[in-house]
């Protein structure tokens, strides 16, 4: 009995020691001239003494050691590596495993962006171990590449947009790669402008109207055609110094570089010239007028009155402006009226009701009251009378018309000084 179980304890660690031993290597970078790397992944559940690598398929284990190693293999093929670890007890386990040394190739290119109308130029950057033995173009992006071969190409592509093109590279030991690239074919901007104000020595507004697809405006470049600064102003304004045809420039660039310019003829017009014709003088008492008028060759006449002609009459004192216009352009005057008081007292009523002298007038009472009035007729018989004149008598007594005649007044208000006697004539 004690037999049996020794012989399956014994078993039992065997199986152990067999199964626990998984041997493994990685490699990466298997490009002939290049530096393939190996790591081993194996595992051992003994302390491991050396990891010894036989790169080269001799059976020597004398290439590298340690865990990771690296090697240059000087040409192309298939090769055995070999991984050897050797524990503390001194055994010794072994690996090996075929590994494939190839040609390194990298497909890729470089291409030029152009606005549409130009020429993209593609040139061939790839790079290979092996001799490169062909090198052919897909522009049309159908999966064939036959449209052209060469290192350096210049294609012209006849729409804008992003177009999709492939490079295939194949070398002398029949490896082959393929690449894709988007290129950019810039739309080309629209430039166009409209004007308005165009009016010697006034603001003359820009609006820009220019356009583009698919790409965003950079800048702009404006030259008014005067000698004057360039503007970059999106919607400039410029004030021209002399009427004339003006050649105006406008230069639109895309955030690509690509460029349309436009020229327009803008035709500053000169402003209206007119006078000033006045009737009389500008200084006059109260109850006169002035007429005045503008003289010159123009369309229409606005007066800050609100009128709209040639000529207005004015009664009252004030500043006073008249604008003139033609073809869309206008000049402007002003000019001072002074009206002085009217001074005195009225010697002649015509009470009728027609609106005019029916009234017996101080004038501008109202610097001087209160004024005390008393009127008398020719017998000496008071006909009227208040403490506080406004202006209000129309020639009646208690509501009745008095006859035509003469009358006669006394008045004395508190800031005059003296008396002031005087007659009135009434005529209906």
């Amino acid at each position: 009995m004690k037999k049996l179980y020794f012989v399956l304890l014994f078993i039992c660690f065997s199986v152990t020691g067999i199964f626990a031993q998984t041997l493994d290597f990685e490699y990466s970078n298997g490009f002939v001239g290049k530096e393939t790397v190996f790591v081993n992944k194996s595992v051992i559940d003994e302390e491991v003494i050396t990891v010894a690598w036989d790169l080269t398929g001799n059976g020597v284990y004398n290439n590298g050691w340690g865990d990771t190693v690296r090697f240059v293999y000087a040409a192309i093929g298939t090769y055995t590596v070999g991984l050897r670890i050797t524990v503390r007890s001194l055994q010794s386990y072994v690996f090996t495993k075929e590994i494939e040394i190839v040609h390194e190739l990298n497909a890729n290119f470089t291409s030029t962006i152009v606005c549409i109308g130009g020429t993209t130029k593609f040139t061939n950057t790839s790079t290979s171990s092996d001799v490169i033995v062909s090198t052919n173009w897909d522009f049309n992006s159908d999966g064939i590449f036959n449209d052209a071969s060469g290192n350096s190409i210049n294609y012209l592509f006849t729409t804008p947009g992003i177009h999709v093109v492939g490079l295939r590279i194949v070398t002398q030991s029949g490896l082959a790669m393929s690449i894709y690239r988007q290129v950019v074919v810039a739309e080309l901007p629209t430039a166009n402008f409209s004007t308005s104000n165009t009016c010697v020595g006034t603001y003359t507004e820009f609006t820009n109207l220019s356009v583009i697809r698919a790409d965003d405006i950079a800048d702009f470049i404006w030259k008014f055609g005067d000698g004057s600064a360039w503007s970059n102003v999106s919607n400039p304004i410029h004030i021209y110094s002399s009427p004339g045809i003006y050649n105006v420039t406008l230069i639109v660039n895309s955030s690509f570089g690509c460029s349309h310019t436009i020229t327009k003829n803008v035709s500053i017009k000169p402003l209206p010239e007119f006078t000033l014709e006045f009737s009389g003088p500008t200084e006059f008492t109260e109850g006169e007028s002035v007429t005045v008028t503008a003289i010159g060759d123009f369309d229409q006449a606005i007066w800050s009155t609100g009128a709209i002609s040639n000529s207005i009459i004015i009664t009252r004192g004030g500043t006073y402006t008249v604008e003139v216009s033609k073809n869309g352009c206008s000049s402007a005057k002003s000019f001072t009226i002074i009206v002085n008081d009217r001074i005195g007292i009225m010697n002649l009523i015509t009470p009728n009701g027609d609106g005019y002298n029916d009234r017996w007038e101080i004038f501008h009472i109202e610097k001087r009251r209160p004024c005390a009035v008393n009127i008398y007729n020719r017998s000496g018989i008071e006909v009227f009378s208040d403490t506080n004149y406004i202006n209000d008598w129309t020639g009646t007594i208690n509501g009745k018309p008095l006859p035509e005649g003469t009358y006669y007044y006394i008045l004395k208000c508190d800031k005059d000084a003296d008396v002031i006697k005087g007659a009135i004539s009434i005529i209906r």
